[in-house]
């Protein structure tokens, strides 16, 4: 009787189980859908965002503006980007603090997510999502660039606040195959110290994390970043920084170059954004 008992379970749990994928397939498109009504909700009737930004210490500057072609949601489009004091080009722009999986068209991310459940983030309450593609955001590609990886499996989560809506962390763990080799793989990133302008969120401060270094860059690129930090390492006077903007460009310097030496010696790259006077023209 065992060995049919046991049949009997095994059968009616594969209907069981297809159930609640399917349930938590629904609530999970149930989630995201209001939370990119939310956000693009917010973008009616805003013309232009700026923003100053600091990453790795670098100080940049954005202008977005929102776009609202015919029958589809409104989205920002980069127009200027300065990091620096230099331009850069707006379309290899990163949309800040997480924002690129906002800009994801729902059709993209339907069946891509499970709801899990709700859990306490950092004093904040959050759905839960779980999710097997390693980058429904572009947050993998951002981080790989152009490496020679395929991503094997490996697991994500995504937590948005139950009220707001605001995207709290991201995260995915696993495996990728790189130059023949399984390797074990991270990226986590955290949104916190969420704020509003004219009806806009954004996070005033982002932090990403990943050991993606170790596979990013060929053993030539090494080489030659190892160089230019010699180069800067001696360009950065002695006696301390000077005042002012160029202190502030050679601080940049001086966190960029810890964080690369970093990422050459452990393969960990660590990003923290900070976005500064905000300003939305309506």
């Amino acid at each position: 009787m065992l060995p049919l008992l046991a049949l009997l379970v095994t059968l009616l749990a594969g209907p069981v189980a297809l159930e609640g994928q399917a349930d938590a397939e629904a609530r999970a498109n149930t989630v995201l859908g209001e939370a990119l009504e939310r956000y693009h909700g917010s973008l009616v009737g805003i013309q232009s965002i700026e923003m100053e930004v600091l990453q790795m210490g670098m100080p940049a500057r954005m202008r977005m503006e929102v776009v609202e072609d015919p029958g589809e949601p409104p989205r920002l489009r980069p127009v200027s980007v300065t990091v620096m004091g230099m331009e850069i080009d707006p379309s290899q722009a990163d949309f800040p603090g997480g924002a690129g999986i906002f800009e994801t068209p729902i059709e993209d991310l339907v069946g891509m997510y499970r709801y899990v459940g709700e859990v306490q983030l950092n004093g904040r309450t959050a759905h839960h999502l779980s999710f097997t593609d390693p980058d429904p955001s572009g947050m993998a590609t951002e981080m790989m660039g152009e490496a020679a990886v395929e991503f094997l499996e490996g697991e994500g989560g995504l937590y948005l606040d139950v009220e707001t809506f605001d995207m709290l962390r991201m995260e995915w763990v696993g495996e990728v195959l790189h130059e023949g080799e399984r390797e074990p793989l991270s990226m986590i990133m955290v949104s916190e110290d969420y704020r509003e302008e004219s009806g806009y969120r954004y996070p005033a401060v982002t932090r990403v994390e990943t050991d993606a270094a170790r596979f990013s860059m060929t053993d030539e690129e090494r080489t030659m970043l190892r160089a230019q930090l010699d180069q800067l390492q001696g360009s950065i006077p002695a006696g301390g920084l000077p005042e002012g903007e160029m202190g502030d460009m050679l601080a940049g310097l001086q966190g960029q170059m810890e964080q690369f030496t970093r990422m050459l010696e452990d393969g960990v790259m660590e990003i923290e954004l900070e976005m500064r006077n905000v300003r939305v023209t309506r």
